[in-house]
């Protein structure tokens, strides 16, 4: 792995297409590139959040026709339906980080190779006027942030969910509380390691190289 300063990064194109002409061109991919990236990230949210939905009204479809003396096969389906919107909403959560990060990635060519011709234009924002109570004014937040907390809440409550199902499922069994309790701390750890082994497969090979750039670094080779 070798780091990339920024004038280090300038210096790889060769000298005709440092040319300005030719570096607009490289900076038009990169922004093509990012707009790419962000229709990706809605279109992404979009199919995340209609899975949720439909989850959800299963789940609760089940519930509301679940008699007081319900059937155990009934409890079976609100797990899986469950467990499901537990990994989706994971996976939503682990889809919306990535996209950010390959959103600014494309943001960070923009700003090196924009800089040149147009001047630091991606290295100002506009100073917030408006305090966050002022209802109809504007506010700087981050609408990714808002999305991967809403994400990851989502997650929770899905957990949520599956612990009462499968609670509600070992008591009908006729299971002594004290059963159902261990299950559901067994059951608990089992869905918390699938969470960790899907963050270790889905993960992109660059998240090894986390810490290991300095704070300048702005671009990397392996």
């Amino acid at each position: 792995m070798k780091e990339i300063k920024k004038r280090e990064y300038l210096s790889k194109y060769k000298r005709k297409q440092r040319e300005i002409k030719n570096l607009s061109m490289a900076a038009q991919i990169a922004l093509d590139t990012r707009k790419f990236e962000i229709e990706l990230y809605w279109k992404r949210a979009a199919y995340f959040w209609a899975f949720i939905a439909a989850d959800i009204a299963a789940f609760a479809l089940i519930y509301a026709r679940m008699e007081e003396n319900g059937d155990y096969k009934k409890f079976i389906l609100m797990i899986i339906f469950s467990m499901l919107g537990v990994f989706f909403s994971v996976g939503w959560y682990f889809a919306n980080r990535g996209s950010k990060y390959w959103q600014e990635n494309w943001e960070d060519h923009i700003g090196v190779l924009v800089t040149k011709e147009a001047g630091p234009i991606f290295k100002y924002h506009k100073a917030p006027n408006d305090p966050f109570f002022k209802l109809n004014g504007n506010y700087p937040f981050s609408v990714s942030r808002i999305n991967q907390f809403l994400s990851l809440l989502t997650a929770i409550f899905w957990l949520g969910l599956f612990e009462f199902s499968l609670c509600c499922t070992m008591a009908k069994t006729g299971i002594s509380v004290y059963g159902v309790v261990l299950s559901a701390i067994v059951s608990f750890v089992v869905v918390i390691m699938l969470i960790w082994y899907m963050y270790y497969f889905v993960r992109n090979d660059k998240a090894k190289l986390i810490g290991v750039c300095d704070k300048d670094t702005i671009f990397i080779r392996q």
